[in-house]
């Protein structure tokens, strides 16, 4: 097996901890309510409403943390010398596999109602393919994997990209 210029991989235990501390949240945030509702008589009708949507969340929640649990998905991505490929468990839309001579541009937006980044990987036939930033991995490092493997992607300027919360492990 060749060695990849880049790879990355994420399974789910850190989401898992994250719902916990969800749960945990929301539970305090339940408690907190009760014992308010019990000091003040005018919100014992709010009470009842509070407590639908904190069983809603916690169901949510619960069934959120089963699914990862018992699924052990993993995300990836990779790039060597031929191929730029990446792995995504819970949403079909990332999932490819691209010849890296196929690749002709990564074109980087903000979206305009969200004003989040976009990112696109743009083919020589001229299909998008859209790159998931929703795991935490090293752009920079992406990038300069992707410039190795094919010298004439046109890569944005400037391509230290900065997304909040991503930053360059070391």
């Amino acid at each position: 097996m060749k060695k990849p210029l880049f790879y990355h991989e994420k399974n789910h235990k850190k989401t898992l901890v994250g719902i916990g501390i969800n749960i945990a949240i929301a539970t305090i945030m339940y408690l907190g309510v009760e014992y308010w509702a019990q000091q003040n008589s005018e919100l014992k009708a709010l009470r009842y409403w509070f407590e639908i949507g904190y069983i809603s969340v916690l169901i949510l929640l619960v069934l959120f943390a089963l699914y990862f649990y018992i699924t052990k998905k993993t995300f990836s991505i990779s790039v060597d010398r031929q191929y730029f490929e990446v792995k995504e468990p819970l949403f079909e839309q990332y999932n490819w596999k691209l010849n890296v001579s196929d690749i002709v541009e990564i074109d980087q937006q903000t979206d305009s109602q969200t004003d989040y980044p976009v990112i696109f990987v743009i083919l020589s036939d001229g299909s998008k393919y859209q790159l998931t930033i929703n795991h935490r991995y090293d752009m920079e490092s992406l990038y300069d994997a992707l410039k190795v493997a094919n010298k004439d992607i046109k890569l944005p300027k400037p391509y230290k990209f900065r997304v909040p919360g991503l930053k360059k492990s070391k």
